[in-house]
């Protein structure tokens, strides 16, 4: 056979079987550069479809974490602007606890026409303001603190307009009994601060404003309830006429005996028309 022939029967066998088939019909002289191009072509087209394929995994990758990065940034903003409305909001929750006892009686009307000058204060002072009274002047170890006689809520807290406020208070009669249970007005206060509609409101901050004109009897629970009322965020403004303990109004407004901040002391009733309570904290 000539090598021509031999050289034909080559290509037939590599057009018809490929590579293989030309080894195995004992081709000797088979250009085998021929061989491996023809196997190179679908190697690099499959190279090319898995390039490819990548490719587009990491574009569809990279489109992915744009659009949860877009998603993120949009929460934060919308929280940032939730913070700034947030930030602007400022609301006051304020509850006047009165000693009722006996020797506040002749100047309970005293006592009354300035929570009054009070109300109207923070009313102009501030946008949203909740008013409410407390009286107390007895404690029943016999009866819960919500059903308490001597110690009750006479004006519940609420956005009250100061004619209603006003005509509330006017309304309120002094219990005049001997005795001065603070403590116990004091969890009555939580309670009703706790029943706020603006209890734990973003911007809401309480304030207890007490008016005493005598040691508390019961003084042996007046630290531990004093300081829940700090410790719920209450902020306590304290004033004592006359005959009252320092010691006490200084426990209930921070708890340091060092300090007079919110504390008041007057020696008489008379100075109460002309007292101020420095309490400015919203502003229009």
């Amino acid at each position: 056979m000539t090598d021509n022939n031999q050289y034909e029967l080559y290509e037939i066998a590599n057009a018809r079987q490929g590579c293989s088939a030309a080894s195995a019909v004992g081709l000797k002289n088979a250009d085998n550069r021929t061989c491996s191009k023809s196997m190179l072509v679908p190697v690099l087209v499959i190279f090319g479809i898995v390039i490819i394929a990548m490719l587009a995994g990491i574009v569809a990758s990279i489109q992915l974490i744009e659009f949860k990065l877009q998603s993120h940034l949009l929460q934060i903003e919308e929280g940032m602007e939730s913070l700034r409305e947030n930030a602007k909001a400022c609301s006051l929750d304020v509850m006047f606890v009165l000693d009722g006892s006996d020797r506040i009686a002749h100047y309970f009307r005293s006592v009354k026409n300035w929570v009054k000058d009070v109300a109207i204060q923070l009313k102009d002072e501030n946008d949203d303001v909740q008013l409410g009274v407390i009286q107390y002047s007895y404690y029943s170890e016999d009866t819960t603190i919500d059903d308490q006689s001597h110690i009750k809520t006479e004006v519940s807290l609420g956005h009250h307009s100061i004619s209603y406020f006003s005509a509330k208070v006017d309304h309120v009669a002094e219990f005049d009994y001997p005795i001065t249970p603070t403590a116990h007005a004091l969890k009555l206060a939580i309670r009703d601060f706790k029943g706020s509609v603006n209890y734990e409101k973003y911007g809401n901050h309480q304030v207890l404003i007490l008016v005493t004109d005598g040691k508390s009897s019961d003084h042996d629970i007046l630290p531990e309830t004093a300081n829940d009322v700090r410790t719920l965020g209450i902020i306590p403004y304290c004033v004592g006429i006359e005959t009252t303990d320092d010691t006490e109004l200084r426990e209930i407004a921070t708890g340091d005996q060092n300090s007079t901040v919110r504390v008041t002391s007057l020696s008489s009733f008379y100075e109460l028309r002309s007292l101020a309570l420095d309490i400015h904290i919203c502003k229009k």
